[in-house]
C-alpha cells in the first residue's frame, strides 16, 4: 500500500479499524455502555436512513469523478 500522507496513516496496523468497529459496536449496543455514554442502539429505519445516505454520497462522489476525468 503506497502512503501519499503522513506517516500517521501509513502506520496503521490492518486490525485497528476493526477493533475501532468492534469498540464503536459495543458503544452502540451493549447495554452497559449505553447507559455509561448515554447511547441508545440503532433501529433498522435509522440504519436504512443511513444506508440510503451513503448510498447517494458514494454515487455523487463516483459521478464527480467520472464527470471531470472526461473533462480532462
Amino acid at each position: 500500500m503506497a502512503c501519499r500522507h503522513t506517516r500517521l496513516f501509513c502506520s496503521l496496523k490492518p486490525t485497528q479499524p476493526v477493533i475501532q468497529l468492534a469498540g464503536q459496536a459495543a458503544i452502540t449496543y451493549v447495554p452497559v455502555m449505553n447507559h455509561l455514554f448515554h447511547t441508545a442502539p440503532l433501529t433498522p429505519e435509522a440504519w436504512i436512513g443511513i444506508l440510503g445516505v451513503g448510498l447517494v454520497a458514494s454515487v455523487a462522489v463516483a459521478a464527480d469523478k467520472h464527470f471531470r476525468r472526461s473533462i480532462i
